[in-house]
């Protein structure tokens, strides 16, 4: 521990400077080290040391720090090397240093130009030159440049950077006050500079030593951890705002069941409300009786929207809250006024300690009205359409009908127009010298930040948590009050933390190919803020979508983490039968894909044990491939876990992609098992061919198995049996090509929708492990089949296998007659009843499904089968050639125009 008295310069504007501040360095574990410089005058806002907010959960425990700190008094600095490197990865010496009571300013040198986090924004995953502003905000479409003030929804201030060695940590800003970090990467030295409004400097450093991944998961297990939804919310969702009554919703029920497009939830925007006021249920469009007979019927689950603001009404839920005096109040002591979808608005204080059980009480009188088996939270920022208190009678005067197109853009202006006139006046006005963001005021479409809460805390300080508060009073509700193992609640706002409560869609976005793009990195970054399970709305929310983008995004979004298909009122209709024969045949090969690798996918997530990513950058699995860091394959390919590697299209009129392939494994089309390249060759792009109606470009990585299940009769993740198919793409494990192999990992739980089946994958462990090997004998091949428990404290279900299907095996002749072994028997077949072959590729399906049980050795013999050749790579065509040169040149010729 250090512990230095510094001398602080006045800041411009600054009111109130301090003339003393003290800094504490804080060697926590070997690879975690804490800054933190306090004010010694006087006492300020700092984000709590205590749950739910992210804080040291194990004792100091330091024999063999990764890092060496050095401080200086004169100027002031601190300087963080690396220990095995001396590479500095912090160093503010030479940077200015301001410490005001309404501004601070630091820099710190960048270890290189590779760093990637500051959110929440639509933009690129690496953070090129460019101001980035971190503060909580409601702002429709907005991609930002880098010239500052592009924030959106949350407040995620890390930093995740590549030292010059190849190594990796993660710099965490622990404030939730309005900034600006400024990144200067064009040039060497390479810096960043943080301009924030209040509280403290509160940093803390996580350093890796094998990659991002081991970085990541250091700082998720800081701020608490990630849950896991449920099994059902990996299905495919379906939204809209302007679904007006059951009849609407009884009918795309119907269109997706005549379609055979799978559905395993319904989801209500405003339009069940009354007068779009929360807690309210438009009994004549949505009778309850009526509704939950409905969901029962078709067996889907149901997801209404809650929004932020409760309306200043003469009924319970108003009144309630008035009684309990759960209101955010103004300077005068008064509940403040905010103006959302219903009119006025209160806003409740999640500080208070009535506010989370009059929550919760809120939420039980709407489930006795509609039956919902999640919670979507909306407008937490929180957003209000006056800025600061509506306090003018032209405001509430308005009475334009925001569900109507013309009347919402109408609406927009007006809102515009009074912020225009009638600037925010409050103290905070006068007393910060700096707004970040380049904003007039930071009330923009938000509440007065002058507004208190229960303790005498100002909203300036924790406005960027709100959405934070919300989400752990919803989770509470769901877990506490309904006994859900496992609460699914999508949240807009979000903070640091708030993975332990939610999770994320990343807002309202446009029906543009940008937004294709951009959904891709926007997805990443959740992943780096601990926040894993997010998606964008499918096909665009503002902005009618044409049938050639919903096709491919169609293609992209079947695989994001959270599957959701939503869009504005009075836009054209864009569910997946709406646009046309390819859009429709895009929706269904799709999700039917999706749906058949869904156990799977949901094993990425479990396995992961609430930290770490799963929909992954390239660079996370292949850190030492520097093109995998930058554009355009850091915003246009995607990994999940180790295994499957994603390349959509994302540009007009493309019918092809070129795809990078990392340089250590083969690469197989995962639904054809076509080489698309080998281990061997070092040209790593390839053109590859994606119709429009077809399943997206995706890739199963060499030495890796994935588990897959029939669906030909699927459209409910409740429908999906407990038998499984294995995809094994062997490589050699020999120089002389002789035996060939692949590992995979499976959630062994029978019913993944039965907590009490499943909860032993979180309170223990439930991983199996598969390995596939393929050896070449004397008497011809065998294909052998093992399957062990992750570990010694593994509870795992007995599963059930139909059969196995390998990619990248030598081609050979098979012999007339098969020998199956297992434990209990052994059986001689006729070829053609056990296995199929094309080249390189063989299907092994097994007279009876096999247990898969701990231990488990199943041998394939094709006794006789005479080897024809090894594994050839001479079909293969890289870029180079002109088939692919043409591809890549009209891919990027593309690009350019867009």
């Amino acid at each position: 521990l250090y512990f230095f008295f510094l001398m602080i310069r006045r800041p411009p504007r600054s009111t109130q400077s301090r003339s003393s501040a003290a800094s504490d360095v804080y060697k926590r574990q070997d690879n975690d080290l804490r800054i933190r410089i306090t004010d010694v005058g006087q006492s300020r806002w700092e984000v709590p040391n205590q749950f739910p907010y992210p804080h040291e959960q194990s004792p100091i425990s330091v024999s063999n720090p990764l890092y060496n700190v050095q401080v200086s008094a004169q100027p002031f600095g601190i300087a963080v090397t690396r220990t095995s490197t001396n590479e500095v990865v912090f160093n503010s010496s030479g940077f200015n240093f301001i410490y005001s009571d309404y501004y601070i300013e630091f820099g710190s040198t960048l270890a290189t130009k590779y760093v990637y986090g500051l959110g929440e924004r639509s933009r690129s995953l690496l953070l090129e030159n460019g101001t980035y502003t971190i503060f909580a905000r409601d702002y429709m479409a907005d991609v930002d440049d880098g010239t500052g003030g592009h924030n959106l929804y949350g407040q995620h201030p890390i930093l995740l950077t590549r030292e010059a060695s190849g190594a990796w940590h993660t710099l965490f800003f622990r404030s939730s006050n309005p900034m600006d970090v400024s990144v200067l990467t064009t040039s060497s030295p390479f810096s960043n500079k943080f301009q924030v409004v209040g509280g403290i400097i509160d940093l803390k450093i996580f350093f890796s030593t094998t990659g991002p991944e081991e970085a990541i998961s250091r700082y998720h297990a800081y701020v608490g951890g990630w849950i896991t939804m449920p099994f059902w919310g990996f299905g495919y969702h379906q939204c809209r705002w302007g679904y007006r009554n059951i009849s609407t919703l009884q009918q795309i029920a119907s269109k997706f069941s005549e379609n055979g497009i799978p559905l395993d939830v319904l989801w209500n925007d405003l339009d069940y409300m009354q007068n779009q006021t929360d807690f309210t249920v438009d009994q004549d469009n949505f009778p309850t009786a009526q509704l939950s007979s409905f969901l029962q019927q078709y067996e889907l689950k149901y997801v209404p929207l809650v929004d932020a603001g409760v309306a200043v009404m003469n009924n319970t839920y108003y009144h309630e809250g008035i009684k309990r005096d759960v209101f955010l109040k103004n300077s005068s002591g008064f509940p403040l006024t905010g103006w959302v979808w219903p009119g006025k608005t209160h806003f409740v204080d999640y500080l208070h300690p009535n506010a989370s059980e009059y929550w919760a009480d809120m939420l039980a009188l709407l489930k006795n009205q509609i039956d919902f088996s999640g919670i979507w939270i909306d407008m937490n920022e929180p957003s209000s359409f006056c800025p600061g208190e509506c306090t003018y009678d032209e405001v509430i005067g308005f009475h334009g009908d925001p569900s109507d197109p013309t009347s919402f853009d109408q609406f927009v202006d007006y809102f515009n127009k009074v912020i225009d006139e009638n600037p925010e006046q409050n103290e905070f006005s006068q007393l910060i010298p700096y707004i970040p963001g380049n904003f007039t005021n930071l009330d923009i479409q938000t509440i007065s930040m002058n507004a208190s809460h229960y303790g005498n805390i100002t909203n300036f300080n924790l406005h960027s948590l709100y959405g934070f508060h919300n989400g752990k009073a919803t989770h509470d509700y769901l877990k506490d009050r309904l006994g859900q193992p496992q609460p699914f609640i999508i949240s807009r706002s979000s903070a640091f933390g708030s993975g332990q409560f939610v999770s994320h869609w990343t807002g309202d976005n446009i029906a543009t190919w940008e937004f294709l793009r951009l959904s891709i990195p926007g997805i990443m970054n959740f992943g780096l803020f601990g926040i894993p399970f997010t998606g964008a709305d499918i096909c665009g929310f503002g902005m009618d979508a044409e049938p050639q983008l919903c096709a491919r995004w169609a293609a992209l979004g079947s695989f994001y983490p959270f599957s959701r298909n939503h869009n504005q009122i009075g836009r054209v209709d864009q569910e997946p039968y709406a646009l046309g024969p390819d859009v429709l045949a895009a929706f269904k090969s799709n999700l039917k894909l999706r749906y058949s690798l869904l156990k799977f996918y949901y094993s990425l997530f479990v396995r992961q044990g609430g930290v770490g990513t799963v929909f992954r950058p390239l660079f996370f699995v292949f850190p030492n491939e520097t093109i995998l860091l930058q554009q355009p394959i850091v915003d246009e390919q995607f990994i999940l876990g180790d295994e499957l590697l994603v390349t959509p299209v994302l540009y007009e009129n493309a019918t092809s992609v070129n795809a990078y392939f990392p340089n250590d494994n083969a690469w197989y089309d995962l639904v054809t098992g076509k080489l698309v390249r080998s281990a061997k060759n070092n040209i790593r792009q390839a053109c590859i061919q994606a119709p429009l109606n077809g399943t997206v470009p995706i890739f199963l990585r060499g030495g890796f198995i994935v588990a897959t299940q029939d669906v030909t009769d699927v459209t409910r993740t409740h429908q999906l049996s407990n038998s499984f198919n294995l995809v094994a793409a062997v490589q050699p494990v020999d120089k002389k090509g002789i035996s060939y192999g692949a590992t995979g990992q499976l959630a062994a739980a029978d019913d993944y929708n039965d907590w009490q089946r499943l909860r032993k994958c979180f309170e223990a462990n439930c991983i199996v492990n598969f390995e596939v090997e393929a050896v070449q004998t004397q008497n011809g091949f065998s294909v052998i089949l093992k399957t062990t428990k992750r570990d010694s404290q593994t509870q795992a279900d007995t599963l059930s296998l139909k059969g196995v299907r390998v990619y990248g095996l030598p081609g050979f002749k098979p012999a007339e007659k098969v020998v199956l072994k297992t434990q209990k028997e052994t059986l001689t077949l006729n070829t053609l009843e056990i296995a199929t072959f094309s080249k390189y590729t063989v299907d092994i399906t097994f007279p009876s499904s096999l247990e898969l049980i701990d231990g488990m050795t199943v041998e394939v013999n094709f006794t006789g089968a005479v080897m024809l050749e090894t594994v050839s790579y001479t079909h293969l065509r890289a870029h180079e050639t002109p088939e692919h040169l043409v591809c890549r040149l009209l891919l990027e010729k593309k690009k350019k125009q867009t």
